[in-house]
C-alpha cells in the first residue's frame, strides 16, 4: 500500500486524492451502518408488533427483497416528520411578521399562542368530536375561535405595547389606527394558518385505526391530538424565546425538534409500527386480502380448526381461505379468513393462530367467476 501511494500523486491540481478517498470509504461504512440499522429496525418493528420476532433471522436473508419495504417505510417516515415540523413552520412565519422588531419577537412567541391555541382546540373538537365531515365548517369554528383569541390578547395591554412598539419600529413613527388593524388582521390570518397547519399533520399521525384502538375513548383521542400539536410548536418558541447568537438559537431548535419526535414516539408508542405496517402494505410485504391458498406441505383438512372456516381437499391437498400477514425471506405467514380487519395492536396476541410456512409451499387458487 505504500508504495502505492508513493507511485500515485498525492494531489492533482490542488485535488488531495488519498483526503478524498478516505472520506469517500467513510461515508460509504456511515451509510451502510446506517442502512443496516434502519433495515434492522424496520423489520424489527414490524416482526414484533404482530408477535413474531422469531422470522426477523428469515427476513434478514432476503435483502433484495428488503430494499422497496426499507425504502418505502422510510419514506413514510419521513413524511410524517415533514408533517409535524409543518406545525413550528407555519407558527414560525406568524412570528416572523415582527422580524423588524427582533426585541419583540420572543413576547410574541408567548402571546401568540393563545389564538393558535384556541384554534387548535377547535379544529380538533370539530374534526374528531363532532365527526364535522365539511372541511369548510371546520375552518368557519377553527376562525371564530381564533377570533376569540385574538379578542383575549388585544384586552392585555402588554401585548397592546408591545404592538404598537412593533408597529411604530420603537416609536420612531406614528401607529395610525389604519395601520394597527392592518397588523392586527395579519396576526390572526396567519395564527388562524398555523392552527390550521398545525392541526392536520398531527390527525395525519392520529388517524389510523391501531393508533385510535389503543387510545381508546375518542375524548381521550381529542386530548392527545391537542397535547401533540402543542408539542409541535416547541421548536419554533425555543428559536425566538432563546437568547444569543443565531447558532445557539438554532441548536435550540434543533433540541426542540428531537423533543417534538420523542414526545410523538412516546404519547403514540404505535405511530412508527403503523407507518412500517402501511410500508409492508405498499411494498408487497403483506396482503390483507382474502384468497383460497392450497397448501402442499404435510397437513390435512382435519388439521385445521373452526376458526379456518371449510377447508377442502383438492388434489391430496387442503385448501384454505386466508390472507398473507407477511412474506419475506422464503418465509409466508399465513392467516385464517376470521382474523381480517384486526388491528395491528392485536396481532401480537392472534397471530398465533396463523401458519408459518414455506412460500413455495403456498399457492394461491385461482378466482372463479
Amino acid at each position: 500500500m505504500s508504495d502505492l501511494m508513493n507511485v500515485v500523486p498525492a494531489k492533482l491540481d490542488g485535488f488531495n486524492i488519498w483526503s478524498a478517498l478516505v472520506k469517500l470509504v467513510s461515508a460509504s461504512v456511515t451509510l451502510t451502518g446506517l442502512g443496516t440499522l434502519v433495515t434492522f429496525f424496520v423489520i424489527f418493528a414490524y416482526l414484533h408488533a404482530i408477535g413474531t420476532p422469531e422470522l426477523i433471522g428469515k427476513a434478514l436473508e432476503a435483502p433484495s427483497e428488503l430494499w422497496p419495504w426499507i425504502i418505502v417505510s422510510s419514506l413514510l417516515l419521513l413524511f410524517y416528520l415533514v408533517l409535524l415540523l409543518l406545525t413550528t413552520l407555519t407558527y414560525a412565519l406568524a412570528i416572523n411578521l415582527f422580524k423588524k422588531t427582533p426585541s419583540v419577537q420572543p413576547i410574541m412567541a408567548i402571546y401568540l399562542l393563545i389564538p393558535t391555541l384556541a384554534g387548535v382546540v377547535a379544529t380538533v373538537y370539530s374534526t374528531l368530536e363532532s365527526h364535522n365531515s365539511s372541511v369548510v365548517g371546520v375552518f368557519v369554528d377553527s376562525a371564530v375561535w381564533v377570533v376569540v383569541g385574538m379578542i383575549v390578547l388585544f384586552s392585555m395591554p402588554k401585548f397592546n405595547v408591545s404592538l404598537v412598539g412593533a408597529i411604530s419600529n420603537g416609536g420612531a413613527k406614528t401607529v395610525h389606527r389604519l395601520s394597527y388593524l392592518k397588523h392586527m388582521w395579519g396576526l390572526a390570518m396567519s395564527t388562524w394558518f398555523a392552527a390550521i397547519t398545525a392541526t392536520f399533520p398531527m390527525l395525519a399521525v392520529m388517524s389510523s385505526p391501531s393508533v385510535l384502538y389503543n387510545a381508546g375513548s375518542m375524548t381521550k383521542v381529542v386530548w392527545i391530538s391537542i397535547l401533540l400539536t402543542v408539542f409541535g410548536f416547541t421548536p419554533a418558541i425555543a428559536y425566538y424565546v432563546s437568547k444569543g447568537a443565531a447558532l445557539t438559537r438554532v441548536r435550540n431548535a434543533l433540541i426542540g425538534v428531537v423533543a417534538l419526535i420523542i414526545a410523538t414516539l412516546v404519547i403514540v408508542p404505535s405511530a412508527v409500527p403503523t407507518a412500517v405496517d402501511q410500508a409492508a402494505v405498499m411494498a408487497g410485504i403483506k396482503d390483507e386480502r382474502v384468497f383460497s391458498y392450497m397448501l402442499t406441505e404435510t397437513y390435512a383438512a382435519e388439521d385445521f380448526d373452526a376458526g379456518w372456516g371449510e377447508v377442502v381437499t383438492k388434489r391430496n391437498y387442503p385448501v384454505v381461505e386466508g390472507f398473507i400477514l407477511f412474506t419475506l425471506g422464503g418465509v409466508t405467514l399465513l392467516c385464517p379468513k376470521i382474523l381480517e380487519g384486526s388491528n395491528l395492536s392485536e396481532w401480537a396476541s392472534k397471530s398465533g393462530a396463523c401458519l408459518t410456512m414455506s412460500s413455495k409451499m403456498v399457492k394461491r387458487m385461482p378466482l372463479k367467476q
